[in-house]
């Protein structure tokens, strides 16, 4: 149980960043 609690953060943290530099890359994409 604990190893799948592991795995699902390891997924959460790169899909997290895509996430962030999505909404980043949308706000500049914004101001232009």
């Amino acid at each position: 149980m604990q190893h799948h609690g592991n795995q699902h953060r390891r997924i959460l943290g790169p899909a997290l960043v895509l996430l962030t530099i999505q909404t980043i890359v949308q706000v500049l994409a914004g101001d232009q």
